[in-house]
């Protein structure tokens, strides 16, 4: 399931973009560092849906149609926040990852029993 961030700005509030869950070690790197040629790039491939108000225009509702002309065409705030949501999306994800694990008593999983069982010959 795609993370969505709304947009706090006022006039601004029904705009949105939805970020992709699935990232790299590698691609993290590489927004961090990046230029504005490859955070086009990765908006355009980590951004799932999104609705940015064009002013005077139909919204961008197509994260592939986000292009350096389409920007310059958004409200400068807006440009902004799109400047940070990917980051703010993997920092999420990260913030995540402890709590992928879990720490289970001795006996009350299966690896512990077939571990007992090989070591006595027992089962």
């Amino acid at each position: 399931m795609p993370l969505r961030f709304t947009v706090n700005i006022e006039g601004l509030e029904s705009d949105w973009v939805e970020v992709s869950e699935s990232w790299t070690r590698g691609e993290v790197k590489a927004v961090n560092a990046s230029d504005e040629a490859t955070l086009l790039d990765y908006l355009q491939r980590k951004l799932t849906g999104c609705h940015l108000s064009r002013p005077g225009g139909e919204p961008l509702t197509d994260p592939a149609h986000i292009t350096e002309e389409a920007l310059d065409e958004l409200d400068l705030r807006l440009v902004d926040f799109l400047g940070t949501v990917l980051i703010q999306a993997t920092a999420h994800l990260r913030s995540l990852g402890p709590l992928a694990g879990r720490l289970l008593s001795p006996g009350s999983d299966n690896s512990t029993t077939a571990k007992t069982s090989q070591t006595t010959g027992q089962g």
